[in-house]
């Protein structure tokens, strides 16, 4: 490996998307010669295929050729490869993904977490692309598409791809070049293909494969009718080009010695360029600094690429020390983050027993509109969760001139009858509509009502927040707030914990929160994911010590609020507390109204 060798990898775009940029990975507008004066202002800042010796204008029958072609003439690297704006190689060759029926790792979205799990780094790019002179996608197995070998691919798998299209190909190959006619018949017999243009080269190879493609790509091109073609049919040289690739490689495995690296292929589903201001607001005292932490990280980590997350924290007490440590992690993911003091002696009239799981800080929001005069609208987010995907659509959620947004309450019946009210939310996580709450004076109301209720408050916040903004309230998708507890253990509410995996955020509601030691939460590794990469990880390895305690000396709930304690898996002996059966009392109310809403 030379610390000279220079490599160029080129990202094909045709309109705008999220960029890779970097000293490799460079972005090039394919068929600039024929699009719209619109997409050119879009893809500016990138070069096009129409400098130089090019054929830009064939985009629409060559495809990413076009880009292929200008390379060939007019670049001058060691290396040089190519990949699509949304279809990447995995460089990082310590990991295997999963891959759907066409080869590919579905991923949502492009982002910085993406670009670090796939080896996008010139570093790790060039450490692998030096050790080999090919670097190609994996071979993927056509009959996942029904076909019986690449040749059958052809001719059945589409109908847009015409079999004579290719013969006349093969024809032309065997003529031209007819040493490759046994690679040729190899390759079209193999059930498995090289697919989708994507590789890098040694640049004396990718001469070679280009001088020899091309030549049979325009012979082909001057023998072909294609006036009657679709808009897809007319694409035919940019696919035949993916089957004639198979062959070049296989004709250089079967007379050369030359080492080819095989790669998984990425596919991303989001690639949106929108940029993404997000105000988010958090709320924490010190003893609940590890939950906070981990819930930022949880944010920064699934965010998009273009989301720009403006965080606060409204200060209850958090050290230096602890306030350094979210400072250094918003900064490695381009964040900006404040916080805020707030006086806590305005809070001193607002409802908290020592009993309570949650400290007078839960009142804290109750200032948001006058803390963060400079937003209109702002999500607000409970330390004892996680974020697992961007908060761009939540965010951009129109409320419709309402003053809050929140996810039904998992016991919404129970608290809107005892407070006479229609709708009941979830305080955990908010969308608060700040410039109406400051219009119409929110903040005085919030305390007003908290003074003069002392005695029906049970739920702190939620309670109030619920009662003063029922007028101004609307219901978000749950899947912005799967509310998770160990205290609801029957078969309906697995069911509906298995539905709701995939949910945005999932939130550890009730005292037994995944971060005690004892807990029995079935939620709990989701979040051990995220603290074991955060500094807090001794207290991960603790919790997953007690975990293997646990299966040793099990407990079973039943739903007859029996429990059964069990060694090694062998029953020992079972019983039934007040406490279970307070739990199972709560289970039977959340089934009634599950019940209710689902009818």
């Amino acid at each position: 490996m030379k610390d000279n060798d220079k490599i160029k990898i080129f990202v094909a775009y045709h309109k705008e998307a999220q960029r890779l940029k970097s000293d490799i990975l460079t972005p090039i507008h394919v068929g600039r010669a024929a699009a719209s004066d619109k997409v050119k202002a879009e893809l500016s800042d990138m070069s096009g295929d129409d400098t130089g010796d090019n054929i830009s204008a064939k985009n629409k029958n060559y495809c990413e050729l076009t880009a292929l072609y200008q390379v060939w003439k007019n670049c001058d690297a060691d290396y040089i490869g190519f990949m699509h704006y949304r279809r990447h190689l995995n460089f990082n060759t310590a990991k295997k993904y999963k891959t759907n029926r066409w080869g590919l790792i579905d991923e949502p979205i492009l982002n910085d977490e993406y670009l670090q799990k796939f080896g996008l780094q010139d570093s790790t790019i060039k450490n692998v692309v030096t050790k080999y002179d090919i670097v190609l996608p994996e071979k993927w197995k056509v009959k996942n598409a029904g076909s019986k070998n690449n040749y059958d691919h052809y001719k059945n798998s589409s109908s847009f791809l015409h079999i004579k299209d290719y013969d006349k190909a093969l024809e032309i190959l065997v003529s031209k070049y007819p040493q490759y006619k046994q690679a040729a018949e190899k390759y079209n017999n193999s059930r498995y293909g090289y697919y989708t243009n994507m590789f890098v080269m040694k640049k004396d190879i990718f001469n070679e494969y280009c001088s020899w493609m091309f030549s049979i790509l325009f012979d082909l091109e001057s023998q072909t009718d294609i006036t009657n073609y679709d808009k897809e049919s007319a694409r035919i040289y940019g696919y035949i080009s993916e089957w004639l690739t198979g062959i070049f490689i296989t004709y250089k495995q079967m007379t050369s010695d030359v080492k080819i690296k095989e790669l998984q292929r990425t596919f991303v589903h989001c690639t949106d360029t929108k940029q993404n201001i997000i105000p988010v607001c958090f709320s924490s005292d010190n003893n609940y600094f590890m939950p906070l932490y981990a819930a930022v990280y949880s944010l920064l980590k699934n965010k998009n690429i273009n989301d720009i997350y403006k965080l606060n924290v409204i200060d209850g007490g958090i050290t230096e020390k602890n306030k350094q440590l979210l400072n250094t992690l918003a900064d490695k993911y381009n964040a900006e983050i404040k916080f805020v003091k707030i006086d806590t002696q305005k809070f001193k009239d607002c409802p908290v027993s020592q009993t309570d799981h949650v400290s007078i800080a839960a009142y804290y929001r109750f200032l948001i509109s006058e803390l963060f005069s400079e937003y209109d609208k702002i999500i607000y987010l409970d330390c004892d969760l996680i974020v697992r995907t961007s908060l761009a659509d939540l965010y951009n959620t129109d409320l419709n001139g309402n003053y809050i947004g929140g996810v039904v309450d998992i016991l919404y019946e129970e608290n809107a009858k005892r407070l006479n009210l229609e709708k009941y939310i979830n305080s955990g996580v908010l969308l608060i509509n700040l410039k109406k709450w400051r219009e119409d004076n929110i903040t005085r109301q919030l305390f007003e009502y908290t003074l003069q209720n002392r005695n029906k408050i049970k739920w702190h916040d939620q309670d109030v927040l619920n009662a003063v903004l029922q007028s101004g309230l609307v219901y978000l998708d749950e899947k912005w707030n799967l509310q998770t507890s160990p205290y609801f253990f029957d078969t309906d509410y697995k069911e509906y914990l298995r539905q709701h995996l995939n949910t945005a955020i999932i939130h550890y509601i009730t005292p037994d929160k995944p971060w005690q030691k004892k807990t029995m939460h079935p939620l709990r590794n989701e979040f051990y994911r995220i603290l074991r990469k955060t500094p807090f990880k001794q207290l991960y390895l603790q919790c997953k010590f007690y975990d293997l305690l646990k299966k040793i000396f099990a407990i079973k709930y039943k739903g007859d609020g029996t429990r059964e304690f069990r060694f090694c898996g062998i029953f020992i002996y079972s019983t039934v507390k007040t406490e279970t059966q307070k739990k199972i009392n709560i289970l039977n109310l959340i089934k009634t109204e599950r019940q209710v809403k689902n009818a």
